[in-house]
């Protein structure tokens, strides 16, 4: 395995004061959760400053049953199987996964990505009890869970599945994630950075 790049330093001041808006990746909800956003009040401003944060994406490969391969990138997670039954794998370069607090040592630009899954034989009532602990961060360790940081992720499963991020598609059989340090930039009005 290859080591990520640390694309933040500690103690520096993240990002840099830029004029006008230059694309980049837009607000969603987890985004704006890790930057302590109001996901409601982002809209981009028609005039003045911004912060421009650099972020790392995520490059998500999925085989499907047929052989086909799907390649996108993410800014925030992918999400494969079913939370309640089988396997169930979460990968991430955020700490926010659908507004929850997974990873909370994962931040938007360290150049690496979190990765989560569930032991296909965890109980339903172990699963529930394991995503409520989560509104708390209470969710770890657990016997059936195992957790990782790295550059890349890489798993086939022995049933098709689901997997659900900017794409949602069934039937997949193999997954892989690789973290694209600095991989593209969001902008942030500068009200919510003073």
């Amino acid at each position: 395995r290859r080591t990520a790049v640390v694309t933040i330093e500690k103690g520096q001041e993240w990002g840099r004061m830029v004029a006008h808006h230059g694309g980049g990746e837009p607000l969603n909800p987890d985004l704006c959760a890790e930057l302590g956003l109001d996901s409601s009040d982002t809209s981009p401003p028609s005039i003045g400053r911004w912060r421009e944060l650099p972020i790392d994406l995520l490059r998500v490969e999925m085989t499907i049953e047929s052989g086909e391969v799907i390649t996108f990138t993410t800014p925030t997670h992918v999400v494969a199987g079913s939370r309640l039954r089988g396997r169930y794998c979460i990968v991430s370069s955020t700490s926010f996964v659908n507004r929850r607090r997974i990873f909370a040592r994962a931040h938007p630009n360290d150049g690496r990505l979190d990765w989560l899954e569930l032991d296909r034989p965890m109980a339903l009532r172990q699963r529930i009890l394991f995503f409520r602990r989560t509104r708390t961060e209470t969710h770890l360790p657990h016997p059936q869970v195992r957790s990782g940081s790295s550059g890349d992720y890489d798993t086939t499963f022995d049933k098709p599945v689901r997997v659900r991020s900017k794409i949602d598609r069934r039937g997949v059989s193999s997954l892989r994630v690789e973290v694209i340090a600095d991989g593209s930039t969001v902008y942030v009005p500068l009200p919510h950075c003073e």
